[in-house]
């Protein structure tokens, strides 16, 4: 569920994504991934974390123009779910660049 608006995400078969606005009544975006989605979360008002097993994307879901999830960086290969599980998704002030990046996993 966002924070402040009636938007929620589902995910339906571990790899179909939709976002639906409640107070509207529709659907405003549906991707399927091409594995599964292991840990999702909102980190801003327009954009969901999406966490695969080796990597981690971005879907503004308010963009017209992105009509799926967009990967930001591949995942450490000694991080996959056999191994490891995604607790939380850290994302830092976008101004600050990519360094930041936290993705605490462990098992």
């Amino acid at each position: 569920m966002h924070w402040t608006k009636n938007i929620i995400a589902l995910k339906a078969q571990s790899r179909t994504l939709q976002i639906f606005d409640l107070g509207q009544k529709q659907k405003l975006k549906s991707a399927t991934m091409n594995e599964d989605v292991v840990f999702w979360k909102w980190f801003s008002e327009t954009t969901l974390g999406l966490v695969t097993d080796t990597a981690v994307y971005h879907w503004d879901v308010f963009d017209p123009n992105q009509a799926s999830p967009v990967e930001v960086f591949k995942r450490n290969q000694n991080l996959t779910v056999s191994k490891s599980s995604a607790v939380s998704l850290t994302v830092p002030n976008m101004t600050s660049g990519m360094s930041n990046y936290q993705l605490p996993s462990q098992r």
